[in-house]
């Protein structure tokens, strides 16, 4: 007969602490992955993980769809954008914030599109641009700011076409450049830039005009001491018309015409005292011939 081992209680904790650690290595349940979506039809409230667990959006719904606060957040577990839905379509105020939690815009919103107030922010907190939308144009008064709290542009827009005036300035608020927009039932139909200098002279000004679905126009540049330097005249952004150059003297020194961005027909140059230097004969940007000179 063989003999039966005889089992103490310290026998008897010994094989339960091993039975126990064997439990826990090779019999243990693996870990409930986290959802990373929404299910179909799902109402009620849920929340949605980032691979390592960490939630992606906590919110309410109905139908498998955004009804409700909901929540969104980096991966990093930082804020990332918190707002309200209605059947999955935005609605109300959408705030998102940068990683490290400072405000980046603050919308809202109406059908599922920017209806309202609107404000972008510097990642140093301070606010860089507000405007108004309506139905998803901007619509309304606009001013962007440099990041030393200066205004750097200010206008407005109807139905996303800026309109009116707008002024642009530097970071001491000295004007850089203007331009007036001309609209026609909410069309641009007219268009005029003008560039200063330093001292507040003007240096160049570009007009265009809508003419039977054609955009022609023209740049205008002066010198510094106030005269007129050159005439370019434009269509549908090419130059097509007269170039005309002149010295700070008021002396034309040169002049052509170009069509298609191209010099043709006859140019003509000048000396400082106003006599002809020389004409040159262009045909589509190319010298075919030297009257002169």
């Amino acid at each position: 007969m063989i003999p039966r081992p005889i089992l103490t209680a310290g026998t008897v904790a010994l094989v339960a602490l091993v039975l126990a650690g064997c439990a826990s290595t090779s019999d243990k349940a693996p870990a409930m992955e986290q959802p990373r979506a929404v299910p179909a039809g799902h109402t009620g409230p849920f929340t949605t993980y980032w691979t390592d667990a960490r939630p992606r959006e906590v919110g309410d719904y109905r139908d498998g769809r955004r009804h409700g606060t909901v929540t969104a957040y980096y991966p990093s577990g930082e804020l990332s954008w918190e707002g309200t839905f209605e059947n999955g379509v935005p609605v109300g105020e959408l705030r998102r914030r940068f990683k490290g939690g400072g405000p980046m815009t603050t919308e809202h919103m109406k059908d599922g599109q920017l209806d309202g107030p609107r404000v972008e922010y510097y990642e140093t907190g301070e606010v860089k641009v507000e405007s108004v939308y309506r139905a998803g144009f901007k619509h309304g008064a606009e001013r962007e700011y440099h990041l030393n709290g200066v205004v750097a542009a200010e206008g407005a827009y109807v139905r996303g076409e800026p309109s009116g005036r707008w002024v642009h300035r530097d970071e001491a608020g000295r004007i850089l450049s203007e331009e007036r927009y001309f609209l026609t039932d909410a069309e641009r139909v007219g268009y005029l830039e003008t560039v200063f200098d330093e001292a507040g002279a003007v240096t160049m000004q570009t007009h265009y005009v809508l003419d039977e679905g054609t955009w022609d126009g023209r740049i205008t540049l002066w010198h510094v001491n106030g005269r007129q330097a050159g005439l370019v005249e434009y269509r549908e952004g090419l130059r097509q018309g007269r170039d005309v150059t002149w010295d700070q003297h008021g002396v034309r020194r040169i002049e052509g015409w170009r069509a298609g961005d191209l010099r043709v027909g006859t140019w003509t140059y000048w000396d400082a005292a106003g006599a002809v230097e020389r004409t040159l004969e262009y045909q589509e940007g190319v010298e075919v011939r030297s009257p002169t000179g």
